[in-house]
């Protein structure tokens, strides 16, 4: 069957042979073998240049892939270190009440405010500033707030609330969970493609000289 086809449907390279051993026979002359060969070198490059483009695109496709990993591992990594952060206030470190006593405007374009609340350790005063800008303000002034200090050095600390704590960590490994997902797609994508392209070209060729 494959050979039937191949007589009804000849390749390029099939004309190409047929034209040479014409020659060869001395059944065709020079010039005419000439003017043969020229009409079948369209074909020819047509089917070079979709073999190009298709390594292109698997290439591409592989490229992408493995900068979007990359990015995608970035993101995770930084939403990584502010979960093991908070974690590591939430485990090592020590619980105060607090107050809020002001609110300061970050200057953002949601003209947002973030609280400063006071805490006392060991009798000595301390404030911090929360970490999220909201408008309108989520806290109020005079309202009690808990704070999360490190017991070495109170001036570091965090407050509590899922905002203050978790929003970092997730916003940032939300976003590079899915880059990475994304990029991890592309690249098997393409080198799936790239393996079985490349045994589809070995088969075809295995076919072509085949006898």
């Amino acid at each position: 069957m494959a050979d039937a086809d191949r007589s009804n449907n000849p390749s390029a390279d099939d004309k190409l042979r047929a034209v040479l051993q014409e020659l060869a026979s001395g059944r065709l002359l020079v010039d005419e073998a000439l003017v043969q060969v020229k009409r079948l070198q369209p074909a020819r490059s047509a089917n070079f240049g979709a073999s190009v483009t298709t390594k292109k695109s698997k290439g591409g496709l592989i490229i992408a892939g493995l900068i979007l990993t990359l990015f995608g591992g970035i993101f995770g990594s930084v939403g990584g270190v502010f979960a093991y952060k908070t974690w590591r206030f939430e485990k090592m470190g020590h619980k105060v009440d607090g107050e809020v006593v002001s609110m300061v405007r970050d200057g953002g374009k949601n003209n947002g405010s973030k609280p400063v609340v006071k805490y006392v350790v060991a009798g000595k005063q301390y404030e911090i500033v929360g970490s999220i800008s909201s408008s309108p303000p989520a806290w109020k002034v005079g309202e009690k707030a808990t704070v999360y200090y490190n017991p070495d050095d109170p001036t570091d600390a965090q407050l509590s609330g899922f905002v203050e704590r978790w929003l970092f960590p997730t916003i940032f490994g939300g976003i590079g969970g899915v880059i990475a997902s994304v990029g991890i797609v592309l690249l098997f994508s393409g080198i799936v493609r790239k393996i079985f392209g490349a045994m589809s070209t070995e088969a075809l060729e295995s076919a072509r000289f085949s006898p």
